[in-house]
C-alpha cells in the first residue's frame, strides 16, 4: 500500500515555515520520500536529502547550472564561503550569473559583524550579486528558475545533524521563494532608506 501526503508550507510566515522544516524532518525520519533516493540527482529528481547527503547533491546539481543560481543563506561561515568561490570559475566559463540572499552584517550577533562583513565582501568581489536584508530566514536554492532546494540548511553556513532539504523540479515554487525575498528586501530598504545593495532578485535578467 502506497500513503500520499500532502503537504503545504507558507514560507512568508516564519513560524509556519519552521513548522514546515520540523514536519519534513520527521517525514524522512519515518521513512518517506518525494521518490526514491536517488545515487545522483537528475533534472527531475525529486527528494529529501538529509545533512549528510545536501552537499553532495546540491554540488551535482551546480555543476548543471545554465543560466543562473541563487542562494538564499541567512548565515555564511568562512568554509562554505571558501566552497562557492571554488566552484566560480566552472559556473563563468559558463556565464552564469550567481546571487546570494543574506542577512545584512550588521544582523549578526556583534562579536560577528566583522567576519560576516568580510565574507559578504569576499563574495561581492568574485561577482557574486548580493541582496543583502535585515529580515532573511528563508534556506533556499533556485537553479535556473525551476529547480528548487529548499529547507532547513544554511547552504553557505555549517549545517547541522537535523538539517532536511527537499529538491523539486517546480517553477512555481521558484518564482513563489524569489519574489518573498525580494518583496522583503524592498520592504526593508523603503523603511529604513539606507541604499542597501542588491539587485532584483525577483526579477533578475537570465
Amino acid at each position: 500500500t502506497m500513503i500520499t501526503i500532502y503537504d503545504y508550507v507558507d514560507s512568508h510566515v516564519r513560524v509556519l515555515e519552521q513548522m514546515f522544516r520540523k514536519r519534513l524532518r520527521a517525514y524522512r525520519k519515518i521513512g518517506y520520500s518525494v521518490s526514491e533516493q536517488p545515487d545522483m540527482v537528475q533534472d527531475d529528481t525529486h527528494g529529501i536529502f538529509g545533512e549528510r547527503e545536501i552537499q553532495e547533491f546540491f554540488e551535482q546539481d551546480i555543476t548543471s547550472v545554465r543560466k543562473e543560481l541563487i542562494i538564499a543563506s541567512p548565515g555564511l561561515n568562512r568554509e562554505r564561503v571558501q566552497w562557492m568561490l571554488d566552484l566560480l570559475p566552472a559556473l563563468y566559463e559558463r556565464n552564469v550569473r550567481v546571487s546570494v540572499c543574506t542577512l545584512a552584517a550588521g544582523q549578526y550577533p556583534e562579536a560577528q559583524q566583522e567576519t560576516a562583513a568580510l565574507l559578504i565582501q569576499m563574495l561581492k568581489s568574485h561577482g557574486i550579486w548580493i541582496s543583502e536584508s535585515p529580515q532573511l530566514h528563508e534556506h533556499f536554492a533556485v537553479i535556473d528558475r525551476r529547480i528548487v532546494w529548499y529547507g532547513s540548511a544554511n547552504l553557505l553556513s555549517r549545517t547541522r545533524e537535523e538539517d532536511d532539504m527537499i529538491r523539486l523540479l517546480d517553477a512555481e515554487v521558484a518564482e513563489m521563494l524569489l519574489t518573498a525575498v525580494e518583496d522583503k528586501r524592498v520592504s526593508s530598504s523603503s523603511r529604513s532608506h539606507d541604499g542597501s545593495e542588491g539587485g532584483d532578485i525577483g526579477n533578475a535578467d537570465t
